[in-house]
């Protein structure tokens, strides 16, 4: 009897420590899959963020240059509306002056705000971009650890 008691504790020790084994390999099978996941996921995103970045990148040139008319126009607005306004106040009963006056200030408060707003979209522009290159240098340094880390 406690000879089967023996060979009973024996075979359940032998089963436990294989399955033992196999537990810690599959925990290093899962870990080591979890660390490749992650570093192709980095490695996507990283690659996702440079193909915006490039995008970006290219419409800033069109965009400083929208810029850059938008307030030339803008000032050369300002400037004919100045021009009618002192026509207009050598002759402040004339109507066509007056709504040639009007009309100019109009074109150039339309100006203006077109400039503002060409302005506005290229600092935004340029802002995404900043923030782009962190986000990048980022991925790449998470990279490299993850890289690293494997080694």
């Amino acid at each position: 009897m406690k000879f089967g008691k023996l060979v009973a504790f024996a075979v359940v020790m032998i089963i436990g420590s294989r399955l033992q084994a196999q537990n810690g390999s599959m925990d290093s099978t899962r870990s080591a899959l979890k660390h490749e996941k992650q570093s192709l996921e980095i490695a996507k995103r990283l690659n996702d963020r440079k193909m915006e970045l490039d995008k970006l990148e290219s419409s800033l040139e069109s965009k400083t240059r929208k810029a850059q008319s938008s307030a030339v126009a803008s000032q050369e607005s300002a400037d004919k509306n100045i021009q009618a306004a002192e026509r207009l106040s050598a002759d402040s009963q004339d109507k066509a002056l007056a709504r040639r006056a009007s009309h100019k200030a109009k074109e150039a408060k339309k100006d203006a705000r077109q400039a503002r707003k060409a302005e506005r979209s290229l600092e935004d522009l340029r802002h995404k971009i900043a923030s782009l290159k962190t986000k990048i240098a980022e991925d790449e340094s998470r990279q490299a650890g993850f890289n690293a880390g494997q080694n």
